[in-house]
């Protein structure tokens, strides 16, 4: 949605506002092209700041969210798992956060609109894409990682 905003509204000042863990979700709404991401659950002070922020035309993260950014950045080259997860697309993270909630490739069709056929290449490709040996370990994966935020 943030890339179809961009292609209408150049200039408009997204501020992305979410409930999942920023730490995956952030860098990729920036690449995007919003101008910020705050986790819902922030205080009150930290989401006026970061309304204020975008508005006068720059980038806001919070404190935790730079650093951890920043630390990806400086380590670039070495396979980590968030270097592994970034690579996953838009999609591929919409499939594996629906595994995670223990939903099956059926039930994750009819969630997305989507053939089963189309889920298990999503799958696939996560499992390829994560250095996974088994389906099973997607599984346990995505289960793991829905836990963790």
């Amino acid at each position: 949605m943030i890339k179809r905003l961009r292609l209408t509204a150049p200039d408009m000042a997204i501020l992305v506002v979410s409930a999942y863990d920023g730490r995956l979700y952030a860098e990729r709404a920036i690449k995007a092209g919003a101008r910020g991401y705050v986790m819902k659950q922030s205080a009150a002070k930290a989401m006026r700041q970061a309304v204020q922020t975008v508005l006068r035309g720059k980038v806001w993260l919070s404190e935790a969210l730079r650093d951890d950014l920043l630390n990806r950045l400086a380590s670039v080259g070495l396979s980590d798992d968030s270097t592994k997860l970034s690579s996953l697309s838009d999609r591929e993270i919409i499939v594996l956060r629906l595994i995670g909630r223990g939903l099956r490739k059926g039930d994750i069709a009819r969630e997305l609109n989507l053939s089963p056929h189309t889920v298990e290449t999503y799958r696939s490709n996560i499992k390829k894409k994560l250095g996974l040996a088994s389906g099973a370990e997607v599984y346990r994966q995505a289960f793991l990682r829905s836990q963790a935020g």
